[in-house]
């Protein structure tokens, strides 16, 4: 029996020699054991450092998953004009291979073209991407408008529009000569509030710790002081612009009458008040909003309304809350200025708020853009330093994480862009310090990763017109907050725009 069974042993390993490539040879042992598990293989979006793949691929067009387009533009003569794709690859196994533009009439098309390779494992996840491209407006007609279409997976498309400025009249703009003075702050103690839309501007106490929620497109900016407690909902004092759907031809005393009937309890407390030149009248008791004071107002036929609270302190707070709403409505109330309608069309080369998008001016450093609209916004004169900050994560610990991304200016002095960064960089060569180039309103710019600080951050460099722009991210070690870095980074560099 046992003769048997070496014999069919022999047998089969025989077979096994014969089945072999090659023959039988010497057996690995450095090879691992194989196991049903498969290993997942990622391959990541190609990048300025990250070559794409080289075949067995294939090249497919449309496949990617678009989300959004937007347009920019950049200050500098000639006047040329970016599109921003954003959107996600169907998994990890698609790259992009190509973004590119055509143009009919007034029209343009962005193709996007991705290669897949078809031998590789790979995850079913979505892989999010944004690629920039140059659409060519040589010999366009200024002074109109043309949309851009980028096609996506499955015949979906999403559109912009844009408006083509003319160059010569962009040249011989007159700059910033027609904002108000109260649109600027000279001094540590206020940040301006420039709010195109909805035609005003204004100062608030932002030494104090007030920051600004600028909810568009509905037309709300939100001022608060500075938290008083460490909870979701904490004490402070609020001051709200509101600026409401247009008359329709009534008189104040028409819609006050309505604003009562609509809330039993209110009353009119002061119908002969002024705000900001305009006659105006206080109405208290309107349930909704805490305990309230609101001045109503027309101004070229629309109604404002301009909030302040809380008029009744909590318990333990009477003190502290007065003083902050006190400062607020001083500060406000004695910078609100109305804006020239000729200003809307000045600033016409800024981006516009949308849906989750709200819109900042910077008429000092010259520059605009869009942030999330869930971010606060602090501008401080001096330095020249804006904060957009995300909301907290946790206010009951001493120092929650949350996202930040601050913008500051300086004179470059003459320098490239290339000597500030050896500069930065010098004194740390000991760290492993990472650059990688970028773009911020049509100007190159650096970024650099893992220059020392409070906490981990991401910095980016650039140079317009002899000043030094910085933008600096970070904490970047949480990953509860990637959601919100990457928000706040790509809105606010897709729509970087410098003044002409």
């Amino acid at each position: 029996m046992f003769n048997r069974y070496l014999l069919i042993l022999s047998l089969l390993l025989a077979l096994l020699v014969a089945c072999t490539p090659g023959g039988a040879g010497p057996i690995d042992s450095t090879r691992p054991t194989p196991t049903a598990e498969i290993p997942t293989v990622i391959s990541p979006t190609p990048t300025a450092e990250t070559p794409i793949a080289t075949p067995p691929t294939e090249i497919i067009a449309n496949e990617a998953i678009v989300d959004s387009v937007e347009v920019t533009s950049t200050s500098a003569l000639p006047i040329r004009i970016f599109a921003t794709v954003t959107g996600n690859l169907p998994d990890g196994c698609v790259a992009l291979e190509s973004v590119t533009s055509s143009r009919e009439g007034e029209a343009f098309t962005i193709q996007i073209t991705t290669r897949r390779d078809p031998l590789a494992l790979c995850t079913e996840a979505l892989v999010p991407f944004s690629q920039q491209v140059e659409l060519d407006v040589t010999g366009l007609a200024p002074d109109a408008s043309y949309t851009v279409t980028a096609l996506g997976r499955d015949g979906t498309a999403v559109s912009s529009t844009f408006f083509l400025p003319n160059a010569e009249a962009t040249a011989a703009s007159p700059g910033m000569s027609e904002l108000p003075a109260n649109c600027f702050s000279e001094n540590e103690q206020n940040g301006p509030l420039i709010n195109l839309q909805d035609g005003y501007c204004l100062q608030y106490p932002v030494a104090d710790g007030a920051g600004v929620h600028d909810v568009f497109p509905i037309g709300v900016a939100a001022i608060w002081g500075a938290p008083l407690t460490a909870t979701f909902e904490p004490v402070r004092a609020g001051l709200t612009v509101y600026k409401q759907a247009p008359a329709g031809g009534r008189s104040l005393d028409e819609v006050v009458a309505e604003v009562i009937a609509a809330n039993p309890g209110a009353e009119v407390v002061d119908p002969g008040a002024t705000f900001a030149g305009e006659p105006a009248q206080i109405v208290e008791g309107i349930e909704g909003m805490m305990d309230s004071r609101r001045h109503y107002l027309l101004h070229n036929d629309f109604v404002y309304e301009i909030t302040l609270v809380p008029l009744t302190p909590p318990e333990g707070f009477e003190e502290a809350v007065t003083a902050q709403r006190d400062l607020l409505w001083q500060t406000v109330s004695s910078t609100f200025t109305w804006l020239p309608a000729s200003i809307t069309e000045q600033f016409s080369f800024c981006p516009a708020g949308s849906q989750g998008s709200s819109p900042y001016v910077n008429p000092r450093a010259e520059y605009c853009l869009l942030y999330p609209a869930y971010f606060r916004q602090q501008d401080m004169t001096v330095p020249d330093v804006t904060i957009f900050t995300g909301p907290v994560t946790d206010p009951t610990i001493p120092d929650p994480p949350r996202v930040t991304l601050q913008v500051t200016t300086e004179a470059a002095n003459g320098r490239s862009l290339q000597q500030i960064v050896e500069e930065i960089i010098a004194p740390h060569t000991n760290l492993p310090i990472e650059q990688s180039e970028s773009m911020l309103g049509g100007e190159t710019a650096i970024i650099i990763t893992g220059l020392p600080g409070r906490t981990a951050g991401r910095d980016l460099y650039a140079v317009h017109n002899d000043t030094l722009y910085h933008l600096r991210l970070d904490p970047l070690e949480f990953e509860q907050l990637g959601t919100d870095l990457e928000a706040v980074w790509s809105k606010v560099l897709d729509s970087f725009t410098f003044f002409p």
